[in-house]
């Protein structure tokens, strides 16, 4: 029975052995090495360590990594959405989402007041403008920055009409005869104030028009009251007026009302809506630095004309909306 225990023993021996053994082979396969020996040189150029590449992976390993995604995509965070009470909706929030009247993206852009609800009349650069104003502008040839005074809409663009007057003016001519070898012209005007009569040459003005042609004309028409024709004089006296630029015939014996017009502008701006200036028709007038011809004007708005640019605008009437858009806060300069 001993022999037999010291038998296995031995056995077991051998196997943790050859084990061991095996392990070593695996590891170290160069005999060299199992024996403790020196590894063998295969002549191939070592290339050492610099310290800065040493430095270089430390903070690699040391740094936290920061993770930054090419997309939309939040890491381990649900998609924004808004809720709007007003219309009982809840929407994703994209640059495109409609916050009242803005775009999200655009308040986003300039880190307005999304929550504000006077985030449209407020007025974060002093400039005047509004953000629903400088907002606005995005639909001309250029936006402008709500938080930089020096960049905004351009003043024509809130040039509003707050009053229209016009006053008759009818202009008749009447005759043309000769005297001292030259062609003169009657021509009688009538205002609210009364009729004068004037005559004239060629060349010569009368209440802002000079006449340059007359034209002999006469043509056939039908009497109305006996039914027979008849040979009718329907001469021509051609005038211009440069200031309304504006290029008519009057038409001998037929009256032609050409209104004297008067119109009160306003630049709807704070501190500005209540400076209101007048203009005559044609009359050129000065809006912060730029010039402008008063072209003509009737109910629906006025019609301008930038003396430099020769670029034409349509000023409307003032309405409430342009109060409505009136600053509720201004920057402190």
């Amino acid at each position: 029975m001993k022999k037999t225990w010291h038998s296995h023993f031995q056995v077991g021996i051998l196997i943790l052995s050859s084990l061991v053994l095996a392990a070593y082979a695996f590891f170290f396969p160069s005999t060299e090495q199992l024996l403790g020996g020196k590894p063998q040189y295969d002549g191939k150029k070592v290339t050492p360590l610099k310290a800065e590449d040493l430095d270089t992976v430390k903070k690699q390993v040391t740094t936290p990594f920061d993770w930054v995604s090419t997309s939309k995509h939040r890491l381990f965070l649900s998609k924004k959405y808004l809720y709007f009470p007003d219309k009982s909706s809840i929407e994703e929030e994209t640059e495109g989402v409609k916050v009242g009247e803005f775009n999200l993206g655009w308040l986003q852009k300039y880190d307005l007041p999304i929550l504000d609800p006077t985030v449209a009349t407020q007025d974060p650069d002093g400039d005047g403008f509004t953000n629903i104003m400088e907002y606005n502008s995005q639909d001309l040839s250029k936006g402008t920055n709500p938080i930089d005074p020096q960049s905004h809409p351009a003043y024509v663009s809130r040039l509003r009409v707050k009053d229209l007057k016009s006053n008759k003016v009818s202009f008749k001519f009447t005759s043309v005869q000769q005297l001292d070898g030259q062609d003169v012209y009657s021509i009688i005007v009538e205002t609210d104030d009364g009729r004068k009569s004037y005559m004239k040459k060629k060349g010569d003005k009368i209440e802002g028009f000079e006449i340059l042609n007359f034209n002999a004309k006469k043509e056939v028409q039908k009497n109305a009251s006996t039914g027979s024709e008849e040979s009718v004089d329907v001469s021509e006296l051609e005038v211009e007026n440069t200031e309304m630029e504006m290029k008519t015939v009057f038409i001998v014996n037929q009256a032609k009302n050409i209104p004297d017009i008067n119109v009160t502008f306003v630049l709807a701006l704070v501190d500005l809506v209540n400076q209101p200036f007048k203009v005559a028709r044609g009359k050129i007038f000065d809006v912060r630095g730029e010039k402008f011809r008063l072209l003509d004007a009737s109910p629906s708005g006025a019609k301008i004309k930038n003396v430099d640019s020769n670029q034409e605008f349509t000023i409307p009437q003032l309405s409430t909306d342009d109060f409505r858009m009136l600053p509720q806060k201004t920057a402190t300069k």
